[in-house]
């Protein structure tokens, strides 16, 4: 929806077809408004939130993933970024900056997981190394469904995206 409909390539073409020759569109997050008043504005549209299986999708015990973590980047409590690395449309470099600022003000305990993948991923270790926080980052290579699925239940905290409003597709 970000991109496809605005890219002149026949799948372009096509989702931007789809788009205007449809009756109605439902829409899952608040911002697609936005995007949809580029190209079809006259069609009638619905917004319908997200819904997550709060059974599926919920703290869980994890213990060999979190002591796979502790092994590795040693703390107790562990932040997920459960995004590629592609900080126009994720935001990714925020919640390093941020991270960093929780190590100051004392957070010794927190360490941050990453996925390590997408178009910025150089960019995201290289400000680690700027931030010194190498030996609080690990990366986590690209995953199933049901894999991710794990991690974020294993995880304290779940994070997507600190640039587009809503959650990310990592839920679906």
């Amino acid at each position: 929806l970000f991109i496809s409909p605005f890219e002149e390539t026949v799948f372009g073409l096509l989702v931007r077809a789809g788009y205007v020759n449809a009756s109605h569109i439902l829409t899952c997050e608040t911002n697609y408004g936005d995007y949809i008043d580029r190209f079809a504005s006259f069609i009638p549209r619905s917004f319908a939130p997200m819904v997550v299986d709060t059974d599926v999708y919920s703290p869980g015990e994890e213990t060999a993933t979190r002591e796979r973590w502790r092994d590795e980047i040693g703390g107790s409590q562990y932040i997920l970024c459960v995004c590629r690395q592609a900080w126009e449309w994720k935001g990714n470099d925020k919640l390093i900056r941020g991270y960093k600022r929780a190590v100051e003000m004392g957070a010794d305990s927190l360490r941050l997981v990453l996925m390590g993948w997408g178009p910025d991923i150089d960019r995201s270790k290289a400000l680690i190394r700027e931030l010194n926080l190498q030996d609080r980052v690990m990366w986590e290579r690209l995953r199933s469904k049901p894999t991710l699925l794990r991690l974020q239940r294993a995880a304290d905290v779940v994070a997507d995206n600190f640039v587009m409003e809503g959650y990310g597709t990592s839920v679906l």
